[in-house]
C-alpha cells in the first residue's frame, strides 16, 4: 500500500520501469565512491545551491516544501532542508537507487525514492514546489529531450515553483579532443575527472551523436596503457579506470552553451540567476535557477 506521505508528494505509480541503458549506470553506481569533483558536488556547490534556493524561494515558501530531485546525488539530499519539507528522488537507474540513493541523510520529514523517466513523470499536477538536479540534463542524449522535460517539469511544479540546477555547459569555442590529449602528454592537466569530462565535452561538439563507447574508443587509441596517462599526469590508476565504464556503453551524454540551455527551458521556465563556483573547470558547471512561468 501507498504510504500517506507519498501520495502527498504526488506519486500515483511506484512500478514503473523505464527502458533505459542499464549498464552503464550499474558500472557508474559500482564505482561512485572513486567519482570527484566536477562529476560530484563538493562543500562549494552545496553553498551554492542552498543560496541558489533560499533566493528563489522565500522562508515561507520552503517550509513543508514538496521537493523533486532528478537523479539521487546524495550531496543534494544532505542539504539544509527544512525539517517539515519533503523529497522525492527520481531516477531511471535502479542500480543507481538501489546503490547510491542510500548514501544521502535528509533532514525533513520524509523521503523516497521513485524508479521513472523525467520526461514522463509519474506525478500528479503540481505535485512539487522545488526540482533540483545536479547535471540531470547532460544525462539526456538530445535537444527534444530536454523540451519534454521542460514540460514535464513544468506541469509538475506549482505556479510560482522553481527549478535549480547544476548545468553542465560547452564553453563559447567548444575545444577539439585532439587539444584535450595533448593537453595531457604536455602535463597541462589537473584533476582527472575534470579532464574526462573536457573531453567528453569536446567529442560531443565534434559529435553530438557519439556514445560513451564512441569516448571510450577515442580515448583507449590515444593511451591504450593507463599506466602512460598515470605517469603523465599523477593521476591515480583507480580515478583513470573509471572511464572503462564507458566501454561498450551505448549511453549518450549531452552538452550545450547556456544560452542554448536558456532557450530550451523557454517559454516554461524563466531565468532568474546563476553562479559558478571557482574549482577546476567550475566556469563550465554553473548552479542556475529557473521560476515556472505563469
Amino acid at each position: 500500500m501507498e504510504s500517506p506521505e507519498v501520495a502527498a508528494l504526488g506519486a500515483v505509480d511506484m512500478s514503473v520501469q523505464p527502458n533505459t541503458s542499464e549498464s552503464h549506470w550499474s558500472r557508474h553506481a559500482a564505482q561512485w565512491g572513486k567519482v570527484g569533483s566536477p562529476l560530484r558536488p563538493v562543500d562549494e556547490d552545496a553553498d551554492l545551491y542552498w543560496r541558489a534556493i533560499t533566493s528563489s524561494l522565500a522562508a515561507s515558501e520552503l517550509a513543508g516544501a514538496r521537493v523533486l530531485l532528478l537523479g539521487v546525488t546524495p550531496e543534494l539530499a544532505s542539504l539544509r532542508w527544512p525539517a517539515d519539507s519533503s523529497l522525492l528522488a527520481c531516477d531511471s537507474s535502479l542500480d543507481m537507487l538501489q546503490s547510491i540513493w542510500p548514501l544521502g541523510r535528509f533532514p525533513g520529514a520524509f523521503s523516497a525514492a521513485l524508479n521513472a523517466d523525467w520526461r514522463a513523470l509519474p506525478l500528479a499536477p503540481g505535485a512539487c514546489k522545488l526540482i533540483v538536479g545536479d547535471g540531470s540534463l547532460s544525462t539526456l542524449g538530445c535537444a527534444d529531450d530536454y523540451r519534454r522535460c521542460a514540460r514535464e517539469f513544468y506541469r509538475v511544479l506549482q505556479p510560482g515553483g522553481c527549478l535549480v540546477l547544476r548545468l553542465f555547459c560547452q564553453p563559447r569555442k567548444p575545444e577539439l579532443p585532439e587539444q584535450v590529449l595533448a593537453d595531457l602528454r604536455r602535463g597541462h592537466v589537473g584533476n582527472f575527472h575534470a579532464f574526462k569530462w573536457r573531453l567528453v565535452m569536446a567529442i560531443h561538439a565534434s559529435n553530438e551523436s557519439a556514445c560513451l563507447a564512441d569516448i571510450w574508443a577515442r580515448w583507449e587509441s590515444g593511451f591504450p596503457q593507463p599506466e602512460t596517462a598515470a605517469a603523465l599526469s599523477g593521476w591515480s590508476l583507480d580515478a583513470i579506470r573509471t572511464l572503462e565504464a564507458y566501454r561498450h556503453a551505448s549511453a549518450r551524454y549531452s552538452f550545450y552553451g547556456m544560452a542554448e540551455l536558456r532557450s530550451m527551458l523557454a517559454p516554461e521556465f524563466e531565468f532568474l540567476d546563476a553562479a559558478w563556483p571557482g574549482y577546476e573547470l567550475g566556469e563550465r558547471c554553473p548552479i542556475a535557477s529557473f521560476r515556472r512561468t505563469a
